[in-house]
């Protein structure tokens, strides 16, 4: 690794045979940051990217692990994962480690996204806000509040509006969010173009033909 990296803590997910998993890595769409090396008293640890970015570091203790015991989400050791786009990260974990993505409801009605093994909450998901979706709001708060200094009143408060909105959203079937899992993702053309890239669904697609100084156009992970 290079000398332009900033301080940062790296979460250490334990595994029975480090080479093995590795192996996966580079197959799931992930790299190898530094390879698989023999620590003194701790065991065998490589250093490791998903497929969207996210290092991590692989552990083989030899048996050394400490006892596990169910956690929440929320509780002291819990760690959660930011990503792009959920179902991505689902591939990705699913092959490397047998991880699956579940969607829980908390007791204030808030939806969490867990990566789960055998029945286990091991992670949550976090879904990163994605560039464009915040342009398009930050668009709507400029137009809300012209609208606002202009005077203009509406009949319904806004409280009851926001209120509303969320329980329409958390009703809503995942595939018809703003996801990788519907839409025009999952039409016949939108599959091809996804196996042509050799990925399992087309996550994004973005314009072709930007100018100079834009990013260059692809298909994948925002």
């Amino acid at each position: 690794m290079g000398g332009d990296e900033l301080p940062a803590w790296f979460g250490l997910l334990s595994v029975a045979d480090v080479d093995e998993v590795i192996d996966k890595v580079g197959r799931l769409g992930g790299r190898v940051l530094e390879p698989a090396q023999k620590v003194a008293d701790r065991g065998t640890m490589a250093l490791v990217e998903d497929n969207q970015g996210a290092a991590f570091v692989l552990l083989d203790s030899g048996s050394r692990d400490p006892k596990f015991r169910p956690i929440r989400a929320g509780d002291w050791v819990w760690a959660d994962l930011f990503v792009n786009d959920p179902a991505v990260a689902n591939t990705f974990y699913q092959g490397l480690l047998g991880m699956n993505l579940v969607r829980i409801t908390d007791d204030k009605e808030r939806e969490i996204d867990l990566l789960v093994v055998n029945d286990t909450a091991r992670a949550g998901l976090v879904e990163i806000p994605c560039v464009y979706r915040n342009a398009t709001g930050a668009v709507h708060a400029m137009a809300a509040a012209e609208m606002a200094l202009a005077g203009m009143d509406f009949p319904i408060p806004v409280d009851e509006v926001i209120d509303v909105m969320g329980e329409v959203g958390r009703k809503m079937d995942v595939r018809f969010r703003e996801t990788a899992l519907g839409g025009l993702a999952t039409t016949p053309t939108g599959q091809k173009i996804a196996a042509a890239a050799g990925m399992d669904r087309l996550v994004q697609l973005q314009r072709r033909g930007r100018t100079d100084g834009e990013s260059s156009a692809r298909i994948g992970p925002s």
